[in-house]
């Protein structure tokens, strides 16, 4: 009687959680054409690049100091003092080590600030395709731009739904 139970117990369960399943809906989008076709998008694109501009500006000018200097110190070396050219030697290597220091900060703080940008956009997509999905009773929202799903019903594909609402 009790394995009766269990196995009556265990039948309605299992019809239960697959009546929950058969009311979920499906949505299906592309999450880069949405980001793509963000407005913010192009305004993240010129921050970056003048970003980027501005660590490369000041790169430049590390550059261009050591290179004034080394071309000085090689037209002056024969006539300089053995500690006076170990001074500039020793200075020479430091602003060398600090322009490669530099480019690897400057790799992190661009990234870091692309990323920061993004996130914005992202984040604005994210809530546009949530009310979208939230508008039209879909439950699931699969992103195939990161997956590989070769079928699925057009009907169900809330990319154009997505992209009135950003405009």
């Amino acid at each position: 009687m009790r394995k009766l139970a269990s196995v009556l117990l265990l039948a309605v369960a299992l019809l239960t959680s697959s009546c929950k399943a058969q009311k979920q809906k499906t949505a299906y989008i592309r999450f880069d054409s949405v980001i793509n076709s963000m407005p913010q998008e192009d305004t993240v694109k010129k921050l970056y690049i003048a970003y980027a501009q501005d660590l490369n500006n000041i790169l430049v000018s590390y550059q261009r100091d050591f290179t004034g200097k080394y071309n000085d110190f090689q037209k002056n070396q024969a006539t300089l003092k053995p500690f006076v050219k170990a001074d500039k030697e020793k200075e020479l290597n430091e602003l060398n080590q600090h322009i490669e220091d530099y480019k690897k900060q400057a790799v992190q703080i661009l990234q870091h600030y692309g990323d920061s940008l993004q996130n914005t956009v992202t984040v604005k997509a994210k809530i546009i395709i949530n009310q979208v999905a939230s508008d039209n009773d879909y439950t699931v929202v699969i992103d195939l731009s990161n997956g590989e799903i070769l079928k699925y019903p057009e009907k169900d594909n809330i990319l154009p739904i997505v992209l009135k609402r950003i405009k």
